[in-house]
């Protein structure tokens, strides 16, 4: 399958972020407005499909931002991204949003720091006095995550970061890094920035600061996907919430609805 007009958004932080890929042309809206996100992404993607000269059934894939993030925009963006996908029959890529900050950290230390960083840590903002956080390395101009995704209070994270080394086995709690080879970035890296430079062994320089998910990284960073044609049904895009308790209260909510038909029958 060629795959030519592709729709990406993001909707699991501040961030609302739409693009869309007509052949080699990208469209892009990207707005910071915090808990809008539900009046601003279906507006937004009808004006960009407009702009490209494009209807809804001739999109061949969706590549949405799967979460972690906030959970009210995590539920938005795979609802829309689910109900795009069984409307217009296109498939749908899923993209970590951790993966996504991280590449647009990626980009800014690139062009910003001399010499370039060997690793990104994206960190994210969860709420509750803790942070989303993944560990990725940089190879040429792509990224290779190299953790889990994990939520943890900021001060527990270096001891949870793994690190691969020349010898290929990987080992915990080697820090601090070498001078340079290290930057973070996000929501979380701003908010905690003393503890997590001190921790990490890092210097502000080294600290990008919150960086938001940009629609236009989550067609990066599926462009492998893409090209192979490997795209997935709509029920295949889940959320990820990363808290237990979160997925536990989804499902029984699910449950709990699929009871309730059962019973009206």
């Amino acid at each position: 399958m060629v795959v030519v007009n592709v729709l990406a958004f993001d909707t699991c932080s501040d961030a609302c972020t739409v693009a869309l890929k007509r052949d080699d042309r990208v469209f892009v809206d990207h707005r910071v407005a915090s808990q809008q996100h539900a009046q601003l992404l279906l507006p937004m993607i009808s004006a960009l499909l407009e702009e490209a000269a494009l209807t809804p059934p001739e999109l061949d894939a969706l590549v949405v931002g799967r979460g972690p993030g906030s959970f009210t925009g995590v539920r938005i963006g795979i609802a829309a991204g689910q109900g795009l996908a069984l409307g217009t029959g296109a498939g749908v890529v899923p993209v970590s949003t951790l993966l996504a900050v991280a590449e647009a950290c990626r980009r800014a230390a690139t062009e910003q720091l001399q010499p370039a960083p060997s690793h990104v840590l994206a960190v994210i903002d969860a709420r509750m006095q803790e942070v989303y956080a993944l560990l990725t390395r940089i190879e040429g101009d792509r990224l290779v995550p190299l953790s889990e995704e994990m939520v943890l209070p900021p001060a527990a994270l270096a001891g949870r970061l793994v690190v691969e080394h020349d010898s290929g086995v990987p080992h915990i709690n080697e820090f601090p890094w070498p001078a340079g080879e290290l930057v973070i970035g996000g929501s979380g890296a701003a908010l905690y920035a003393d503890l997590l430079e001190a921790s990490l062994g890092i210097d502000s320089a080294h600290n990008l600061g919150e960086f938001l998910p940009e629609a236009s990284d989550l067609l990066t960073l599926a462009t492998d996907t893409l090209d192979k044609g490997a795209l997935l049904p709509a029920e295949a895009l889940q959320p990820v919430y990363l808290r237990d308790k979160v997925a536990d209260t989804m499902a029984e909510q699910a449950a709990g609805r699929s009871a309730g038909r059962a019973h009206a029958k």
